[in-house]
């Protein structure tokens, strides 16, 4: 196999990538089969194993690299940086790493199962959150109209009721929070979990 093949083989594996992390990759790949020359070709190709266990080793690098980045951007509020790195690409490339483990097809369908699974039930109580949330607004907003209204009935009424539909808004207002910080969180164990088989899968491998 020339560097040429073996180059064509990997583009392959590595063209579901984010653009710009698939050209980088491409890049890496045949600056280095340049440096090394055409009389250490076959060492080069050694070196990394087949295009598939390239693409593989690559993918768990790129998403430490992605994860150790997020962190960061988040640490030093720098959200607005030109190579962003979003929470999207980082459970995309998750998703590519899991794919392009070495692991046998039964164990990685168990694996997705679990994970599908988790994520359906993660989803299903992030929109019931969000659902209440939307319910204690309206109930919320309801009930201070009502209040309004009771003022020039009874004053005790007014502040029992728009108390409540205070209360009622501060409750919804927190469970808004919570769905959202709820959802990165799940994505983010989503990556952890990913992070584990891949590189058990590598090492065993």
């Amino acid at each position: 196999m020339t560097s040429g093949e073996y180059l064509k083989q990997l583009e392959k594996y590595l063209r579901k990538l984010p653009q710009s992390d698939y050209e980088d990759a491409m890049e890496y790949f045949t600056e280095y089969f340049a440096d090394a020359g055409p009389e250490n070709e076959q060492a080069v190709i050694k070196e990394l194993g087949t295009p598939k266990q390239a693409a593989a080793e690559l993918m768990r690098n790129l998403l430490d690299k992605k994860v150790d980045e997020r962190e960061a951007m988040e640490k030093e509020e720098k959200q607005k940086e030109k190579k962003k790195t979003t929470g999207a690409n980082v459970v995309w490339i998750a998703i590519l790493a899991l794919f392009a483990a070495p692991i046998g097809a039964p164990i990685l369908i168990s694996i997705l199962i679990v994970l599908l699974c988790a994520a359906l039930c993660a989803a299903l109580l992030d929109m019931s959150v969000f659902l209440i949330a939307v319910v204690g607004v309206t109930a919320g907003i309801k009930m201070l109209l009502r209040g309004i209204l009771a003022v020039s009935v009874s004053f005790g009424g007014f502040c029992f009721i728009t108390g409540m539909g205070v209360f009622m808004l501060g409750i919804s207002i927190l469970c808004a929070v919570f769905g959202v910080y709820f959802a990165k969180w799940m994505g983010r164990l989503f990556v952890w979990c990913t992070r584990k088989v891949t590189k058990k899968g590598g090492s065993r491998s």
